[in-house]
Order: C-alpha cells, then structure tokens, then sequence
C-alpha cells in the first residue's frame, strides 16, 4: 500500500519538470537572442526585422547558439501550448486528481512562455532571428 501511495504522489511531477524545463529553457534562449541584440547596438533593446542596428548585419554568422535558440524560440511554444491542452483535458477527466499541484505549476510556466512568444516583442524577436 504504502510503494502505491507513494508512486501516485509523483505522478504529475515528471510532465511538471519537463513543462517547467521548457519554460526555463525558452526564456534562456530569449535572454541569449537579447544579449546578441546588444552587440550590435551597445544596448539593451527589442530587435526587429530590417532595424536600424542590424539591418546590413549577419546577425546568425559566427554566432554559435543561433540554431539552438532559432530552434527553440519557434518550436517551445508550440510544445508548451499543446501540453497545456493535453493537461487541461487531463484535469478536467479528473486524471491524476491528487496531482494538480504539479500539474498547475507545469502549466503555468508553459502559459507563461506562450504569452511571451505570442506577444508582440516575442514576435519581433523571433521575427529578427528568422530574417
């Protein structure tokens, strides 16, 4: 009795971690996007397609993490917007009910990271990297 109450307890945390891991690594990627913003100009700003500091410039030649954080910036929202579905559906089926804690906290920064990519600085951001 006691190995399933405690397997149950950590039912909803590896979908927690993951969805928190997502969030985490997106807003990394973001902050790396911003700080190679700032090389072109000298300071912080919001980078826009054809912008004044970049306009002429390869802004993804010899940057190394370019990949890595175009990858990242386009895709994680997506992912996290569909787990969030996937979870709303799980808590309203009542699956994993003694789970919602973690499953509240995963989906918070999951809602957290589309709402920043769906803003319109998100937008511009990965708009930049894209062009």
């Amino acid at each position: 009795m006691t190995m399933t109450a405690n397997r149950r307890s950590t039912e909803g945390w590896p979908l927690a971690a993951f969805q928190i891991g997502l969030a985490v690594l997106y807003f990394v990627c973001l902050f790396l996007a911003l700080a190679h913003a700032r090389t072109f100009s000298g300071h912080w700003y919001i980078p826009s397609q054809g912008d004044q500091y970049t306009e002429s410039a390869d802004i993804t030649g010899g940057w190394a993490w370019a990949a890595v954080v175009m990858l990242t910036l386009g895709v994680a929202p997506v992912v996290g917007g569909l787990i969030v579905g996937v979870v709303g559906v799980a808590v309203l089926l009542r699956f994993g009910s003694r789970q919602r804690k973690p499953l509240i906290a995963g989906s918070v920064a999951s809602l957290l990271m589309v709402l920043v990519a769906l803003s319109p600085a998100g937008i511009s951001v990965l708009g930049w990297l894209l062009d």
